[in-house]
């Protein structure tokens, strides 16, 4: 590569490092906002169904009577793979045994295919800016959606399990309140 492609090589990487950290402002805003709605969204739908409510930083947990609902998150601001972020839900019933889930933020589309940008090069770099552009334009329009998965112990997902969909976090837990766990 000469001099004058490295210089556009690194023109280009100015750009693209640029895009990047206004998709990751625009991705880490939206987590922070639907991790802080899901908490409230439990919070409204337990507490209108009669349980005592206690909150802690990333949890809060229903209470009615011995049985209990807990809900919580990690760190919104780490990174996860698969998911923007997961949560945990542990229900603890008068009988029977503790039962988790876990709930996963992940886009409505996901990618097909997961590949490495090839940033080596300028017509690699060109197609890595537009990619950003392209996902830029249509953030807003994007639908992000909570995947419900049932944990056994030790904590692995049970396999084979389909997943189960669901447009918000009151929706998950409507399904779990009339299902049995």
């Amino acid at each position: 590569m000469n001099l004058k492609e490295q210089k556009e090589l690194a023109e280009l990487e100015v750009v693209r490092q640029d895009l990047s950290s206004k998709l990751g402002e625009k991705i880490q805003s939206r987590i922070d906002r639907l991790a802080s709605q899901c908490l409230d969204d439990f919070d409204k739908f337990f507490r209108s169904q009669g349980f005592v409510i206690t909150k802690q930083h990333w949890q809060i947990q229903a209470e009615y009577k011995n049985f209990s609902i807990t809900l919580s998150h990690e760190d919104p601001k780490q990174a996860f793979f698969a998911t923007y972020l997961p949560f945990t839900l542990k229900i603890c019933p008068v009988v029977g045994s503790k039962t988790e889930h876990q709930v996963f933020l992940v886009d409505e589309r996901p990618s097909a295919a997961f590949s490495f940008a090839d940033n080596n090069t300028i017509s690699g770099m060109r197609n890595s800016i537009q990619k950003l552009r392209d996902k830029l334009n249509t953030f807003d329009a994007t639908q992000w959606v909570f995947e419900l998965r049932q944990v056994q112990k030790p904590k692995t997902l049970v396999v084979g399990q389909s997943k189960q969909i669901f447009p918000t976090m009151t929706a998950v837990l409507q399904f779990l309140f009339e299902q049995d766990v």
